[in-house]
């Protein structure tokens, strides 16, 4: 399973500042793909094009487009709260407190997941803390959070992203 893919050495216009934590080959075995939202640090086009065509992607509306248009056969919108099946797994698209994407995709909306497979994993995405936050934390028996922790300065960006006290 990949989350947010970007393995890309610049991210819009920042290079990265450390390796990715996984290289090509190891995309080959990618047979799901978790996108939360559609900013550059969180879905790389170019990393995307090197993703097998035959992964499961599911993606929040308005993100479906670009995987279609690159070969993808599965790839699965899905709104907070809907749930589907892959490889045995559920997946479980939850809330989110961010921003929508970017040119042009301003009407892609944003989304945690939930993978339900033999442990509990939440994934986050890009969030800032959220009273629903808590629901997740009641409906589930999480054995994993997977939370993000940055961009919360300048105050302009505070209530989209995490603090590490908020994570």
């Amino acid at each position: 399973i990949l989350t947010d893919p970007n393995l890309s050495k610049w991210i819009w216009s920042l290079r990265r500042k450390s390796k990715p934590g996984l290289t090509q080959a190891s995309l080959n075995s990618v047979n799901l793909v978790l996108v939360s939202h559609g900013h550059y640090d969180h879905l790389d086009i170019p990393t995307v094009k090197r993703l097998p065509r035959a992964a499961t992607v599911i993606v929040p509306r308005g993100l479906d487009g670009y995987f279609t248009r690159l070969g993808f056969k599965d790839v699965r919108v899905m709104s907070w709260w809907e749930q589907t099946t892959v490889h045995g797994t559920k997946i479980i698209a939850v809330p989110a407190n961010h921003f929508k994407g970017r040119r042009p995709l301003l009407k892609s909306l944003y989304q945690g997941y939930v993978i339900d497979g033999k442990y509990q994993i939440y994934f986050a995405g890009d969030t800032g803390w959220f009273d629903e936050i808590n629901d997740i934390g009641k409906i589930f028996r999480l054995d994993v959070a997977i939370l993000p922790i940055g961009a919360y300065n300048p105050w302009a960006v505070f209530g989209h992203h995490m603090t590490p006290e908020d994570s």
